[in-house]
């Protein structure tokens, strides 16, 4: 088994590249971060009808038209109407983050980045 399985274990299966030098040279090495963390939420959402108020649109609708079907609720397991508020289940407050580590060597040109 070769030094550089043993260092990275199951990631050495793809293969690992390890480049060494003879000497390194001394300097100063940057490091810098950049962050942003925010909260989103929907600005203005329309008025919409609740479930009566669907029911009562959509068989006039069908009436109107010379149908003879009718759109009847739903009940849930008590017997009481189903009536979910969609808007308030879809368009909730969202959290986002985001963390960039930059890693500067003596040498220009290498850049190492570790994004989150």
């Amino acid at each position: 088994m070769h030094l550089q399985q043993l260092s990275y274990g199951s990631r050495a299966a793809n293969g690992v590249i390890i480049i060494t030098t003879k000497r390194g040279a001394a300097g100063n090495t940057r490091v810098t971060y950049d962050g942003y963390v925010g909260w989103s939420e929907s600005y203005h959402l329309f008025e919409m009808m609740n479930a009566d108020q669907y029911f009562t649109h959509k068989n006039l609708a069908y009436a109107n038209a010379g149908s003879s079907t009718v759109l009847v609720r739903a009940l849930d397991a008590n017997g009481d109407p189903v009536a979910t508020n969609w808007a308030d289940e879809v368009y909730q407050k969202g959290f986002s983050a985001e963390s960039c580590f930059k890693l500067f060597p003596e040498l220009p040109a290498i850049q190492i980045i570790f994004f989150q």
